[in-house]
């Protein structure tokens, strides 16, 4: 999976410990390991790291502003009395805790923030509809199938993220058709297309972020009609139903200005007409595509394209990198099964930092003019063929 890291800062010694001082002064900050009783008035932001699977008994939180837990260790995780009673949280991080059921949330009417992003929790409670503050709700890789349509009361929410992977297929979460009263929505995905969601979302015009599963065929209409409403979207990804359902995008006439990062999972019949126009994108990712035609003369002129990554998206013999792609810096290409030719001529990907190859298995040789790839920095080539291994 690509990521864009942020750089990070140096900081001089001597500062770092005025800002330590600083911070234990202010309260900015504390931690504990979750067993011993905790009596720190004032404190605004806590964080607990526990091995046995418990917190014990809190003293002085009234000013709490952040909550944090790491369980490191331990198979299931309880709380001594409902820790949620904190008027004044703005945060609650319970990422990766194995909590089966979500305590009351009904006195957090600050709460801004709430990660339950792979807790093993199977539904919302129903006080969630009274976090009428909360503009962050990330419930990926949870074991919910499915939102309760008071999720829809949330009305100040501007991420709403979901979704889990089994057996390497991404599996959206139902949503109720009121949820497109949340205009303020931002970030949505991934959720399930069934009835008429796909055109009720057209209508949320602030999205930056759309993600949706079990697309079908007969959903191209609306779909496009929805994604063509979505002026300020900087990332879209679609996964088909199944593998035999093509992922039908033609209807799009022209796609969303700004759109940054697409990612498809699914049959194409052809390369989308619309993606030469795509000006703004630096991430693409194309999964199970089967194209027959040639994508790379469709994308070679993108100037902004850093990231292209192929997994079982041709059918071709050759792949063949003739022109343009100056900006490319990541090229990954998996379970390629048919490819066995590689060229790339010189003065194309001038900028390419990063080759890798997974799973493709007909390729025998380096790619020809490889040496062409003056700023390569990094190659990664992994379940070749023992012919390739040979060749390098």
């Amino acid at each position: 999976m690509y990521q864009e890291y942020q750089p990070g800062c140096k900081m001089h010694d001597l500062l770092r410990e005025i800002a330590l001082s600083i911070a234990e002064k202010e309260k900015f900050c504390t931690v504990h390991d979750g067993s011993e009783t905790m009596e720190e008035t004032g404190v605004l932001r806590l964080s607990i790291q526990t091995a046995n699977g418990e917190i014990g008994s809190r003293i002085g939180m009234s000013r709490l502003r952040s909550f944090l837990v790491f369980v490191t260790g331990a198979s299931s995780f309880s709380f001594s009395k409902n820790p949620f009673d904190l008027t004044l949280l703005r945060v609650l991080d319970l990422e990766d805790v194995p909590i089966d059921n979500l305590p009351e949330l009904m006195h957090l009417f600050n709460l801004k923030f709430l990660n339950l992003r792979g807790t093993p929790i199977k539904e919302l409670p129903e006080s969630i509809a009274q976090l009428c503050n909360l503009q962050t709700l990330d419930i990926c890789f949870t074991n919910i199938e499915a939102l309760t349509r008071r999720i829809s009361k949330l009305l100040n929410l501007r991420h709403l993220l979901m979704g889990r992977i089994i057996s390497n297929k991404i599996l959206g979460v139902r949503i109720p058709s009121s949820i497109s009263k949340m205009k303020k929505l931002q970030s949505l995905g991934f959720f399930e297309s069934e009835g008429n969601n796909i055109r009720l979302i057209g209508s949320m015009t602030q999205l930056t972020y759309f993600g949706i599963t079990n697309v079908k065929e007969r959903d191209e209409e609306d779909l496009c009609a929805s994604i063509q409403e979505m002026k300020v979207l900087s990332h879209l990804s679609l996964s088909v139903a199944d593998g035999e359902e093509f992922l039908r995008v033609d209807a799009l006439s022209s796609p969303p200005p700004y759109l940054g990062r697409l990612d498809l999972t699914g049959k194409l019949e052809k390369v989308p007409r619309w993606f030469c126009s795509l000006h703004s994108l630096t991430i693409m990712m194309l999964c199970h595509s089967g194209l027959e035609e040639d994508l790379l003369p469709q994308i070679e002129a993108l100037p902004a394209l850093q990231f292209l990554c192929l997994i079982n998206s041709s059918v071709r013999k050759e792949l063949c990198f003739s022109r343009g792609f100056v900006q490319l810096r990541h090229l990954q290409l998996r379970n390629l099964s048919f490819l066995n030719t590689i060229t790339i001529e010189k003065g194309v990907m001038p900028n390419l930092q990063f080759l890798e190859f997974y799973s493709c298995l007909g390729i025998e040789t380096l790619p020809q003019g490889i040496e062409h790839l003056t700023k390569l920095q990094g190659y990664t080539f992994e379940n070749v063929s023992n012919k390739f291994t040979e060749s390098i």
